[in-house]
Parts: C-alpha cells; structure tokens; sequence
C-alpha cells in the first residue's frame, strides 16, 4: 500500500532497496554534499564549520558548579587537533590509513579532539563503549591490533592494566583524568607508558607535523557494537560514508537547514548515531556542547544549552515524558492544555 506522503520509494528487484524522494536520481548513492562537493572528508566538514561560522564557537563543557557552557572557538579546536595528531606520531604511530588509534571514553572535548587529529593525519580512530565488559575490550584491542588507547578515568585504566599480558600490541594509555598511583604502578609493571592527554597535546605542539590528509575512500572510523549478541562487530567507516550520512542530512532539511545554533552531545560517543550528530554538527558550524555525564542531569542541561537541534532516543523521550507528566500530574488544568496541545499538534502533523 502507497500512503500519499510516502518519504522513500521501493526499487524494482529482490534487494528491496528504497531511495529517498528528495533526491533528482534515485538510482544514484549520494555521497556529495549539494553545494558543497569540495567537503569530501570528516576534516572538510570542520574546516566548513570555520568558514561559516567565522570562527565561532565550536566546543565546549560545563564546569562542576558553573550554570553556563565555556566554549572554544573552530580555529582553536583545529589547532588542538593538529597537536594532538602531533603527539600520536611523537608515540611513535604513522600519519597512514593502517594506523589505529582506540578511544575509550565519554562526551568530552578530549575525545573530539582525538578523532579529529586521526582524521588530519589519514589515521583510523576506534572508538570503544566506556560500558564494555573486560573480555570485550581485549577482543577490540586485539583485532584493530591498538598500541595506542586514549583512557577517561582510573576505572577503564584498571580495566585494561589488569589483563595487559592479553593485549601484547598495547603500548601506551593516554589518560584523561589524573593519572592515580594505582595506575602508574601497574602500567610500570606491566611495562606500559603512562601520560596524560595535556602532555600529548604539548608534545605535539613543540614537534608540530605537516597534516597528512586522507582521500575519501580511506577509512575514517571503526566503531563497533557493544557486544551484547557475541563479541564485538567492527564496521569499515570511510570519509565517504560519513560524507553521504551528512549529504543525507542536508537534503532533509531541505529550505529548513539551520547553519549555526547548537546542540547536546550525550549519547555514547562510540554510537554511529552521535558520531554522524557530530562530524554533521562541524559542517553545519554548530556549536557543541558536551553533558556532564550524569543522565539525571541532562534535562537540566538541556536548558541550559537550549539546543537548535537535539538528537533523540528512547532513553531521553522517556525522561522527557517522565518530566512533563510529573510537572502537570497535580493540576487539571495544565493536564488539559497540554492534551490540547498534544491533540492541535497531532492534527498538524497529519496535513
């Protein structure tokens, strides 16, 4: 049955391929970005974002106890990139597409950094789910064969150290939180260099390295599934791929598109779905903004932020809901309205 405001249509043939309505040549994968073909790599998409934003703000956190988001500017964050893709080759790792680096931590400006430095640099980042079990993350490190592993805190640290004799390519753990003197005596013993993300960064800045930029069929990422039906599946994401999700993205929003504004990032960062939200979110010049971590926050953090765009998912959808309903509960009338509201935008929807 065809409904009227079909978004997709079905391609003749058994592979019962669907292509999107919005597009002039159905038969035709679209990777270019309309308008913009010379984005053809993640790092396009950030030196987009400092185009068009002429430099605005880019990323940034909150502070333990601040009410408001600090943010550095798009030239800064590509600056730190570069730095930071500096000191992965003073650890010894090379500018090509068979260099891996793991990524091991939450939403935080550290993490951004590093996949973009991978991505000035023709390097792959894999990025892993803080909430893997210990024989998960051994399976990662060992298949994607990582020296190098960017850490968040003293609990995914240990994870690793504790069985460091069963990842032997293991070299080195980049560390984001302070480096405790539990972690340094066993990474000693287990004969693992030890230093903090800023170090990486200043190492990388008084040896600074010439970008080694990758083509768009090199790989960009690997990010795997969280291993809950077997071990972990690794999938190949090229420039290319990533270019055609946020192709996607522009031909959605059609006249809508919004350049600027901003928006939360809080799903896992190892999830494909944030990690297209963000490289999307440089090509749009949006600014960033990264949750604290803590999901009993976040609508809190919502406000705060007030979001041009905000991904969703169940999780959230339920925490909203929960909100609202526990905001209106008590009074009839607001009970009402918002089934009025509901019900007004229900009919709108449908037209």
């Amino acid at each position: 049955m065809k409904c009227e405001n079909d978004y997709n249509r079905k391609h003749e043939g058994k592979d019962r391929i669907r292509a999107s309505v919005l597009v002039e040549d159905p038969t035709t994968l679209v990777w270019q970005i309309p308008g913009s073909p010379e984005v053809q790599t993640a790092y396009d998409c950030l030196r987009h974002g400092l185009q068009i934003s002429g430099n605005g703000p880019c990323i940034g956190s909150r502070k333990p106890g601040s009410d408001k988001y600090e943010f550095i500017k798009y030239s800064e964050a590509i600056s730190k990139a570069q730095c930071v893709g500096s000191g992965f080759i003073q650890l010894g790792l090379k500018p090509r597409n068979d260099t891996f680096v793991g990524a091991f931590a939450l939403n935080i400006e550290e993490y951004f950094l590093t996949v973009f430095a991978c991505a000035m640099y023709s390097m792959v980042s894999v990025p892993l789910y803080v909430s893997l079990g210990f024989q998960s993350i051994i399976y990662i490190i060992n298949q994607a064969n990582l020296s190098v592993v960017l850490v968040n805190n003293e609990e995914n640290a240990l994870k690793i150290l504790r069985n460091v004799e069963q990842v032997p390519s293991l070299r080195s753990l980049v560390m984001i939180d302070p480096i405790t003197p539990q972690i340094k005596e066993m990474a000693q013993k287990g004969n693992i260099s030890l230093l903090q993300f800023s170090e990486l960064e200043n190492m990388g800045r008084s040896n600074l390295q010439e970008l080694v930029l990758p083509k768009p069929d090199d790989l960009f990422c690997i990010p795997y599934t969280s291993g809950t039906t077997g071990v972990p599946k690794g999938v190949l994401l090229t420039h290319r791929s990533i270019i055609s999700c946020v192709s996607a993205l522009v031909y959605g929003y059609g006249k809508a598109g919004i350049y600027g504004g901003s928006i939360i990032s809080y799903l896992p960062p190892a999830h494909i779905y944030e990690i297209v939200n963000e490289v999307a979110s440089m090509y749009f010049a949006r600014r960033i903004a990264f949750y604290s971590g803590d999901i009993k926050k976040l609508v809190d953090e919502i406000k705060i932020v007030n979001p041009t765009i905000l991904p969703l998912v169940p999780r959230l959808m339920n925490a909203l809901y929960g909100r609202v309903m526990e905001k209106v509960s008590g009074s009839p009338l607001k009970s009402f309205l918002l089934r009025a509201a509901l019900k007004r935008k229900e009919k709108l929807l449908k037209r």
